[in-house]
């Protein structure tokens, strides 16, 4: 029930609108932001004294990987019909693709259920994910994985480096442990 979101008149101006159904590319995008996102919502004080809320979404990503990265702007822009901004850390090999709405928080909080703020430490697969087919598990894991894992070449055999292992790390045991079950299932 989408109802349920609030949509500020700046926001409507700019045509932000919301899938309806869970979708193979949402859930791409939500393993991506699980990976190296970050939905935020903080609270500060205005020169009046006045409580201001800020409410986005972020994704972080290597500079070097254009191909990548203009896959997730495309994807954020078919999902919710407007543009993410695009941000160059100079200090760093990161870019920032971020954007401030309230109404995109609020949709991937309550209905995707992807942790407000600092979430490495409690993230875990959405039961949406859960409880769909395994077409949507695939593309979430798509995301998570582009994210988060890597692919490494062990010298078990003795013979160079040509044993392919595929590795992920997260701080999060609930997500280690739901990976485990929804790879168990596929």
């Amino acid at each position: 029930d989408l109802s349920k979101i609030e949509i500020s008149q700046s926001e409507k101006k700019r045509g932000v609108k919301f899938p309806t159904s869970l979708s193979e590319d949402l859930a791409e995008f939500i393993g991506i932001v699980i990976g190296d996102g970050h939905v935020f919502q903080r609270s500060s004080l205005n020169s009046k004294g006045h409580v201001i809320i800020r409410s986005g979404v972020s994704i972080s990503c290597n500079k070097n990987e254009e191909l990548y990265i203009n896959h997730i702007i495309r994807l954020f822009f078919d999902l919710f019909g407007v543009p993410i901004k695009y941000y160059v850390d100079k200090r760093s090999q990161t870019v920032a693709l971020i954007y401030g709405s309230l109404g995109i928080v609020q949709f991937l909080h309550k209905f995707c259920e992807i942790p407000l703020n600092k979430k490495t430490e409690i993230a875990f697969i959405p039961t949406i994910i859960k409880n769909s087919n395994n077409i949507i598990k695939c593309c979430f894991l798509r995301g998570l994985a582009d994210t988060d894992f890597s692919v490494v070449f062990q010298n078990r055999t003795g013979k160079g480096h040509n044993y392919p292992v595929i590795k992920g790390r997260f701080k999060s045991k609930i997500l280690v442990q739901d990976l485990e079950e929804l790879f168990v299932n596929l």
